[in-house]
């Protein structure tokens, strides 16, 4: 009568050993499936990047090659521009892709595709400072070794990223539904067009490409305005205050920046009664700008001469970097 019970006993810790390692199986399954569907997700993301770094790489090559083909028809001030915007991209792209986050399923892939990018980007700035040196200074040789340098690469970039597309079906097995773009910054139909030496002859062939500095001053004007003349001089009427401005244009083909514009107000001939400077931070080519000079220490009955003139070091055409007028001063009669 005494037996059933441990018989009983025994088939309970029997069904809650297979319990137990049922649930533990049941966790280890969960376990291995989110780490499963975590590693898709993360390899996912990772082709995600890949394809939008790789893009973005593209549409820089075709700039670039736009660029060589097209500089008989550029101007200095928008092949600068266009030079700095495509090096600043190329950074801004390979700083986004190193700081995704890469699986280890991707080390491969990654491998490829980091050689490929940071050479393109080395090459694009390499080759944005290529130019620069060669249409600063010709006889420097400086820019011919930035630009064979810039252009090898662009051919180690385009290598990697060749591999890195055969190693791609090793990782997503749906590489049709997801194409990558193709990146060649140096064809090979296209080898000829970028040779150092041939570019360099052509930037320096190009007028339009030489750097041109001039600054000019225009327009001078006075408040209140003139109302007539006194012994062929304009007359300013009596006021308050007088002030004085005068326009600043940039007719060169480069930016300049911390431009001085000076003020000399002298009374009669030889008196000089003010003295005053103004600071433009920067003028891009083309650009215009009015500096104010207000107050102007003048007394009522007397002739003036405002003499204004623009500070540049290097100025092609220095005749317009002054400007004078002589005024006589109202009274309040």
């Amino acid at each position: 009568m005494g037996y059933p019970l441990p018989i009983q006993r025994r088939r309970r810790r029997r069904r809650r050993t297979i319990l137990l390692i049922a649930t533990l199986v049941v966790v280890v399954l969960a376990a291995l499936i989110l780490r499963f569907v975590t590693q898709r997700q993360a390899v996912s993301d990772y082709l995600e990047a890949a394809r939008e770094v790789a893009f973005t790489y593209a549409g820089l090559g075709v700039r670039a090659n736009t660029l060589v083909a097209g500089l008989e028809g550029a101007d200095r001030s928008s092949l600068l521009e266009v030079l700095t915007n495509t090096a600043a991209e190329a950074n801004e792209a390979s700083d986004t892709y190193h700081a995704f986050a890469v699986p280890s399923d991707a080390k491969t892939q990654d491998g490829f595709l980091s050689v490929a990018v940071e050479s393109w980007r080395t090459g694009l700035v390499g080759f944005d400072e290529g130019v620069k040196a060669v249409l600063e200074d010709p006889s420097d040789p400086i820019g011919i070794q930035s630009l064979d340098a810039s252009f090898l690469n662009f051919r180690v970039g385009d290598r990697a990223y060749l591999l890195f597309l055969e190693s791609i079906p090793d990782l997503d097995d749906n590489t049709e539904a997801r194409p990558y773009p193709e990146v060649e910054f140096l064809p090979l139909e296209l080898e000829g067009r970028f040779d150092a030496p041939l570019i360099a002859e052509r930037l320096q062939a190009l007028e339009d490409l030489v750097a041109y500095h001039d600054l000019a001053l225009s327009d001078l004007a006075f408040d209140p305005v003139p109302t007539g003349e006194r012994e062929g001089q304009i007359e300013i009427p009596f006021s308050a205050t007088l002030d004085l401005s005068v326009i600043v244009v940039n007719r060169g083909n480069e930016p300049e920046s911390d431009v001085t514009v000076r003020l000399r107000l002298i009374e009669g001939s030889d008196v000089v009664v003010d003295e005053r400077s103004e600071t433009i931070v920067a003028l891009e080519p083309g650009e215009a700008i009015a500096v104010a000079f207000p107050d102007l220490a003048v007394r009522p009955g007397q002739f003036y001469e405002a003499v204004l003139t623009v500070d540049l070091q290097i100025d092609d055409d220095p005749t317009s970097n002054r400007l004078s007028q002589v005024f006589f001063r109202n009274d309040s009669a």
